[in-house]
């Protein structure tokens, strides 16, 4: 049931009203199968690192914004803050180890798949880097995802032509501040603004989901 449950909500592709809606339904389907089986049912759960009370809470929780990243340990921002500073620790000096450093995050938080499985997506491709900030209101960029970016979107896939100035970073989720952050091989809580002054003239070539979320 408790996987029924997580599948559904990871792969509905609306981030806001929609997802609030499947939980709802989800939880009610739940407690049916709950009672039909002659089981007590619970009054708690355990949600979002908070204990949620299903009676007295279950109007204000499920009626406000509902991140299902938090659903997955792996891709809280604490825990990538964690992977990405050791990725970083032995690449910092090294030019053109921003793929590595990448990679090498993805690799210690137990990401599902090896770089070249990674899910790809190209909706993004020659759009500045700005656009992620709509991406994130969206709720589409999601924390662990992998941005590759250069000067000429489609025409350096294998990020190896220098003169494209190809870049990689990774998004980290929000901080404490709410603040969207991000990681590179020089990097480890960037701001969006500031990796758009580090990186000038580039635009989105492809963004990259190491944990092959739905979206």
């Amino acid at each position: 049931l408790a996987r029924h449950f997580l599948d559904q909500v990871l792969k509905d592709p609306d981030q806001s009203g929609a997802l609030r809606e499947s939980i709802i339904g989800h939880m009610a389907y739940a407690e049916e199968f709950i009672r039909t089986q002659t089981l007590e049912p619970r009054d708690s759960i355990y949600l979002k690192g908070k204990m949620i009370h299903l009676k007295k809470d279950y109007e204000t929780v499920f009626h406000q914004e509902f991140d299902p990243d938090q659903l997955d340990p792996r891709t809280r921002f604490e825990r990538l803050l964690e992977k990405a500073r050791i990725a970083q620790k032995n690449w910092y000096r090294i030019q053109g180890a921003c793929y590595k450093v990448s990679v090498k995050t993805a690799n210690l938080n137990e990401a599902p798949g090896r770089d070249w499985n990674w899910q790809k997506f190209y909706s993004q491709r020659g759009r500045p880097l700005e656009a992620l900030n709509q991406a994130l209101d969206l709720g589409w960029l999601l924390p662990g995802m992998v941005i590759y970016v250069n000067t000429q979107p489609g025409k350096d896939p294998s990020s190896t032509k220098m003169e494209y100035k190809p870049h990689w970073f990774t998004y980290l989720g929000k901080d404490q501040n709410n603040v969207p952050r991000f990681a590179d091989q020089y990097f480890l809580q960037a701001s969006l603004s500031r990796m758009m002054q580090f990186l000038p003239g580039r635009k989105i070539d492809t963004v990259y989901d190491p944990y092959k979320r739905s979206h």
